[in-house]
């Protein structure tokens, strides 16, 4: 019976939560890349295009939180366990940035990535509802 509990567990892990750590690597790592900042897509002094990649790196992520979390039998909403995941994986890359050579810490990311996660949210809602309805 202990076999059986931990090979399903495994099985769980792989299916749901091992694209979760491949893609928060995969943002570590993009996070460690030194960058020259950006030419273009400038407005009033904000790049927009970088906002809406970090917005667009979320959604991905929170999706993929989302999937595991609702595969799970938690005692939290999954929509709240996933902002409050992707919203600490956010910070805490913010945070990364700080230690790396031409990046910097900022709020404004922060938010964008914010707006991703929620976005996540409300897409992942309106599509369960439509997949409902067929």
């Amino acid at each position: 019976m202990t076999t059986t509990y931990n090979s399903n567990f495994l099985n769980k892990q792989l299916l749901y939560w091992f694209p979760v750590y491949f893609y928060m690597i995969f943002i570590f790592y993009l996070s460690s890349q030194s960058v020259v900042p950006i030419m273009g897509g400038d407005i009033v002094g904000l790049n927009l295009s970088d906002y809406v990649k970090h917005s667009f790196e979320y959604f991905i992520l929170s999706l993929l939180v989302y999937r595991a979390v609702s595969n799970h039998k938690v005692k939290i909403n999954s929509e709240i366990l996933t902002v409050i995941l992707s919203g600490v994986y956010a910070i805490s890359d913010e945070v990364h940035q700080l230690f790396v050579p031409g990046r910097q810490f900022s709020l404004l990311d922060i938010l964008a990535d914010l707006i991703g996660i929620i976005i996540a949210i409300i897409s992942y809602r309106i599509i369960k509802k439509l997949i409902q309805k067929f």
